[in-house]
């Protein structure tokens, strides 16, 4: 069964919009007032919620951003995606929404067609997981090396070779090497492979995407490169990690792995030693 996706969304020529632009992609339903929206998404089951999209004001003119606040302190891995119409009126909600926490806003007829909504949508998936997954790597990993791995969880897309980090962070790839080396860290390309997986179990954790959709969203070559690179760095399954329960395990092994750099590209599971007594 396709994801679900609920909309606080008032009119009838804009819900149909949205309506169109989802259609065969995801399940959609409707509330049209915040007590409606906050019943609905308790009522939706663990795992299924693939987002909230959300006007400024439900059909009572109530704002809606205090709800979206409540709402990603709650359930931070599942992304808030605002449709707000543009004009001199949109400034004060969308600042409202923004420092509610919403992950994206699109301007309604400009963004909000079929395309639009759904990039939308992937992008919010994307930052909500992020947040989650650099709040995991941030207790092993010194402030000096926080922008290196913040950049790497935000941007999948851009963040896969050691030589695009550095130019992004405005440094060489030689003073990345360094860096990782006087903070105890395995090497930048290491270090740029376990913040995928790292993002990809808590996508994993928290969504029922199947993984070919979680490698598309990270900008993976394929489903078998994801499974093959979660499967060298943790010597699990994707699918093993569906649930909380898991994922702190996952944490776990990069949080050993980190604190030994030289074993950091080394497979989860363990190696034969070379000669004597350990074979």
């Amino acid at each position: 069964m396709p994801p679900l996706v609920i909309a606080l969304v008032v009119g009838r020529r804009e819900r149909a919009r949205v309506q169109e632009a989802l259609r065969g992609r995801l399940r959609l339903t409707f509330a049209s007032t915040v007590e409606a929206l906050r019943a609905q998404v308790v009522a939706a089951a663990e795992g299924e919620l693939a987002a909230v999209i959300v006007e400024p004001r439900d059909e009572a003119s109530l704002p809606v951003h205090p709800f979206v606040r409540d709402f990603v302190g709650r359930a931070p891995a599942v992304p808030v995606v605002a449709i707000c119409d543009g004009g001199l009126g949109l400034s004060r909600d969308l600042l409202d929404l923004a420092q509610a926490g919403t992950h994206e806003v699109v301007i309604r007829g400009h963004g909000d067609d079929g395309h639009g909504l759904r990039a939308a949508i992937e992008s919010g998936q994307r930052t909500s997981a992020g947040t989650r997954t650099l709040a995991l790597l941030a207790p092993h990993v010194p402030p000096s090396m926080l922008g290196f791995v913040e950049y790497c969880v935000y941007y999948p897309h851009e963040a896969k070779s050691v030589t695009r980090v550095a130019a992004a962070l405005g440094v060489h790839r030689k003073t990345l090497v360094n860096m990782c080396g006087r903070a105890g860290l395995p090497t930048p390309q290491v270090l740029i492979s376990w913040c995928r997986v790292l993002h990809a179990a808590v996508l994993l954790s928290s969504t029922t995407r199947p993984v070919d959709q979680i490698a598309r969203l990270l900008d993976f070559q394929s489903g078998t490169a994801l499974r093959n690179m979660f499967k060298r760095y943790t010597g699990m399954r994707p699918g093993e990690v569906r649930g909380d329960r898991i994922l702190p395990t996952v944490v776990a092994s990069f949080a050993i792995r980190a604190a030994s750099p030289s074993g950091g590209d080394a497979p989860a599971r363990s190696r034969r030693r070379k000669g004597g007594i350990g074979r």
